[in-house]
């Protein structure tokens, strides 16, 4: 109801919103969607909490920490309906996300609200949201972190309204502050870097007078974000009981970095995330900071203005110093930051008097724009996602391809294939893949020829055999970033394994490679 009355004779709000969800939806089309392991993993385990009534309070694994600390289960509950009721297909799955990422761009638009009080800066920054190929590519993903997009930025809302705003606010207010940084939590544990944010604002609110400590309202907020993460907490000390987590598990000297050293290298990521985010390579990098810091400048922002999009900006640094990783989803609500400061700037330009700055300000929205939807157009046709740093080039529709031609070949005769996957020996993607697409379109399935796949994730699988059909096929996915000595090993073994087989046919579905075999 609460987004009913924001969008409320708002035509140009809504409007806007229509906009970003064609642009997602275009963007998608054709199964142009980022599909690997992690996201066959999340397609079984998600499905089976609705399918198989098997309630779970783990959720995805957070890369680096060998599986032993993990992200929260909202993102499962979230998608499972999806998949159930699209029968299992991904591109139901990443529209079904596109259409909850509108959320993020309300709240990105109720914060230039507030902080610079300016429908104008509301909407631009929605504009720019709508709009941005990176936005597109995150509201897209089929990932866990896709949810940070909408609770991120929702929680600096609330440290704004709690800590900086002049209103005092109600008990409900906390109580929302709490769920929000719960639910950034629960969609990516590396969330946690808000709560750096919140001290630095907390102190300085304090220090300036501009927040009155209320430690029974400030309660509300802990309590519900305990309440919030209690499935996150509860499988850790499950996890700690059964000796799967320890400080030895967690490799922590693996961590340990010098400031030093490391500085040049967050400075190099943080160029490289801006750049992306304004479109830098097909806009020019220099004119574009240029502009940016120029803006910033007309803007003319407060100390408070100022405080909460520099905590903003920065939050990432809290891990990153800690322990430098490279995963672009480590700066989701950077973006956000770029957009209001943007926006700011440009609503005072199409606000002056002289014409030729106002006609500045609209051609820099027309030509961000463009800039954008050729930039989608690129990376779809390079078959690269902003945030699939890994396997780039797996998408969902050139595996199709694949699928499709092993069943055109066999012609409805029985066949087995084998895989070289990321993680290595995972059959993970290609299991659902023949299972989801296959038998429904074909109506068998391959035998699988490898390990044992049961129970990596599920006992569900395709029958195994260790010998092949006559008609056989080796997948090669793209940049597993697996060993050359691994890979060598996984070829040798395919031939002697198969020994009286040899490479009939090669095909190649861009990145993607078959290898047809034959006796």
């Amino acid at each position: 109801m609460y987004v009913l009355s924001i969008l409320k004779k708002n035509y140009i709000l809504v409007f806007i919103l229509l906009l970003a969800l064609f642009l997602r939806v275009y963007t998608i089309s054709g199964n142009n969607i980022f599909f690997y392991y992690d996201q066959a993993r999340d397609a079984v385990v998600s499905s089976s909490i609705i399918t198989d009534k098997d309630i779970k309070i783990q959720g995805p694994s957070v890369s680096g920490t060998n599986d032993s600390v993990y992200h929260g289960v909202l993102y499962y509950y979230v998608i499972a309906p999806a998949y159930v009721l699209g029968g299992g297909s991904p591109f139901v799955v990443s529209a079904y996300l596109a259409v909850i990422s509108l959320l993020g761009i309300i709240v990105t638009y109720k914060i230039s609200i507030e902080v610079f009080k300016s429908k104008t800066v509301g909407l631009i920054a929605a504009f720019f949201q709508s709009v941005s190929a990176v936005s597109i590519h995150l509201s897209t993903w089929l990932s866990n972190p896709n949810l940070s997009g909408i609770f991120v930025p929702l929680t600096y809302y609330y440290i704004w309204k709690i800590f900086l705003s002049e209103i005092k606010q109600s008990k409900i207010s906390y109580i929302f502050f709490g769920a929000s940084i719960a639910l950034s939590m629960q969609s990516a544990l590396q969330n946690i870097t808000i709560f750096g944010s919140i001290f630095i604002v907390f102190i300085y609110s304090i220090f300036n007078k501009f927040y009155k400590l209320e430690v029974q309202k400030l309660l509300f907020s802990v309590f519900t974000f305990f309440v919030g993460i209690s499935t996150m907490i509860l499988t850790e000390i499950l996890m700690y009981r059964r000796g799967i987590l320890s400080l030895e598990s967690l490799n922590l000297n693996q961590h340990e970095t010098n400031f030093f050293e490391i500085l040049p290298q967050i400075a190099s990521k943080y160029y490289f995330i801006i750049s992306n985010i304004l479109v830098a390579q097909k806009l020019f990098v220099l004119p574009i900071f240029i502009v940016l810091i120029a803006l910033v400048f007309i803007a003319k922002m407060n100390r408070k203005q100022a405080i909460l999009m520099l905590v903003f900006l920065l939050a990432p640094l809290w891990l990153l110093v800690w322990h430098y990783r490279d995963p672009n989803h480590t700066f989701i609500g950077v973006e956000t930051v770029i957009f209001l400061l943007l926006s700011a700037g440009i609503t005072r330009l199409i606000k002056q008097k002289k014409q030729i700055l106002n006609l500045l300000g609209f051609a820099f929205l027309g030509t961000f724009a463009v800039a954008n939807f050729i930039q989608i157009l690129d990376w779809n046709k390079q078959q690269h996602h902003h945030f699939g740093v890994i396997q780039n080039g797996a998408f969902l529709n050139r595996q199709l391809q694949v699928v499709d031609k092993t069943y055109e070949i066999a012609n409805g005769s029985q066949f087995s294939f084998s895989s070289l996957t990321s993680p290595y020996a995972i059959n993970a993607t290609w299991d659902y893949l023949y299972r989801w697409h296959g038998q429904s379109k074909y109506g068998y399935t391959p035998y699988y020829i490898g390990i044992d796949q049961k129970y990596f994730i599920t006992e569900k699988v395709l029958e195994q055999k260790y010998q092949p059909e006559t008609l056989h096929f080796i997948i090669f996915e793209p940049d597993t970033t697996l060993s050359e000595e691994i890979q060598n090993d996984f070829i040798k073994n395919q031939y002697d394994t198969f020994g009286t087989f040899t490479v009939d046919t090669n095909y190649q579905f861009g990145s993607l490679k078959l290898k047809q075999l034959a006796q």
